[in-house]
């Protein structure tokens, strides 16, 4: 956690300075005061259950939801990566199995057997298995990972049913995860089964069809092994979960790191917790130089794990915080202005 306490006022403009990507990153207040303690959205799939956390900023051990999204009515089915717009307070559900992308506003008052506010669904969507997403606030688009495709939606804010998306970008894999620098318009898409990232710059300029990285980061000097999970800390670096050989893998120069880059640090061994990390969130604002903490989704060690200043993190660590009881957890986001 961050020392400084923010006002949720300061929170608000950090996030919309950032933009918002594939995870959340802004800065959380610390623990008692009277800024933001964050709230936590965490996906898990076998049970068609999204867990919400109150208390992001000090949550540990069995620490009890503030609420639980489950049933019928949620229609979530297979719950993937989840994105949180934290300046509408809006949180989107990549639901898997029902080929669709949920939404649900006004997500921190959500509970229960809940049915979303839209449902981005049908055959003219093209979504088939959307497994990962992105949002550009500033331009009002999504992006939904979904096979060998990214698809973009327009009005993001708004968008549901069965509606066309404007672009289609074929990548030519799957991506695992997806990460919106929205201040520099470049995004990141792992290629979790190639253990790759590749990178599109001007991203809202690609057109319809197949599209090509500028840079692609790959080979075995890279760390990567089944890439699951994509962040930015407050320098800059691109922070990626590793789901096999698990593993958190931070790279300096996210703008222009390329080929086979050693990573400037490595979170790995028996101490961290880790068994097969997925989605990950950052709870500071690229570009502003904040340390920061990560959160990782970790179904198979059934917890999420929070290491923090991750400026600095590296080597056979342990987590600072282990929220338990999450068993299959897979997706998660953070929105820290509340």
């Amino acid at each position: 956690m961050l020392r400084r306490p923010f006002t949720i006022i300061m929170g608000i403009a950090m996030f919309l300075a950032a933009g918002c990507g594939g995870n959340s990153n802004v800065t959380l207040g610390s623990g008692g005061g009277s800024g933001p303690q964050g709230r936590l959205y965490v996906s898990i799939p076998t049970t068609n259950t999204i867990v919400r956390f109150d208390n992001a900023s000090t949550a540990t051990g069995a620490a009890a939801p503030g609420a639980t999204l489950t049933g019928n009515f949620t229609q979530l089915s297979s719950p993937q990566h989840l994105l949180v717009d934290a300046q509408s307070n809006r949180l989107f559900v990549a639901n898997l199995a029902a080929s669709s992308v949920l939404i649900f506003e006004n997500a921190t008052a959500k509970n229960g057997n809940t049915p979303p506010d839209r449902n981005i669904t049908g055959p003219a969507t093209t979504l088939n298995a959307p497994d990962a997403l992105a949002v550009d606030t500033s331009n009002n688009l999504l992006y939904a990972a979904d096979g060998p495709n990214v698809v973009v939606f327009a009005n993001a804010s708004t968008t549901t049913g069965n509606t066309p998306p404007i672009k289609t970008l074929g990548l030519g894999f799957a991506a695992g995860a997806l990460f919106l620098d929205q201040t520099s318009n470049r995004l990141y898409a792992a290629n979790t089964l190639g253990n790759q990232i590749a990178v599109y710059d001007n991203v809202i300029g690609l057109p319809s069809g197949s599209v090509l990285a500028n840079r692609i980061i790959t080979g075995a000097s890279t760390g990567l092994n089944r890439p699951s999970g994509l962040g930015l800390d407050g320098t800059g670096r691109l922070i990626v979960s590793n789901l096999n050989a698990p593993s958190i893998t931070i790279y300096a120069g996210a703008a222009t790191a390329t080929g086979n880059v050693t990573p400037a640090a490595t979170i790995s061994g028996v101490a961290t917790g880790l068994g097969n990390p997925t989605q990950i969130a950052l709870n500071n604002s690229p570009g502003a130089g904040d340390s920061g903490d990560v959160y990782v989704a970790d179904g198979t060690a059934a917890s999420v794990l929070v290491f923090t200043n991750i400026a600095t993190a590296n080597g056979n660590i342990a987590p600072a915080r282990k929220i338990t009881g999450l068993t299959g957890a897979k997706g998660i986001a953070l929105d820290a202005t509340r």
